[in-house]
């Protein structure tokens, strides 16, 4: 997900994609979590049942600006 490419509704696609107990898969820089609300967003999912965060990621080369 790319700077200012999709907003929250992206991730309401995501579910009505899937079936059942799929998998989704998705990559975004850190900071796009909280400058897009993604991170909040995808709490809220799986506060009302919705989504379940299975596994995170975090790869330091690309959250390091000073490269």
């Amino acid at each position: 997900m790319a700077d200012n490419h999709l907003d929250n509704s992206v991730f309401e696609e995501m579910l009505l994609s899937l079936k059942k107990g799929g998998i989704t898969i998705f990559t975004t820089r850190v900071e796009y979590l909280t400058k897009y609300g993604y991170g909040p967003y995808i709490e809220k999912l799986e506060a009302e049942g919705k989504w379940k965060l299975v596994k995170r990621d975090v790869f330091d080369k690309y959250t390091d600006t000073t490269l």
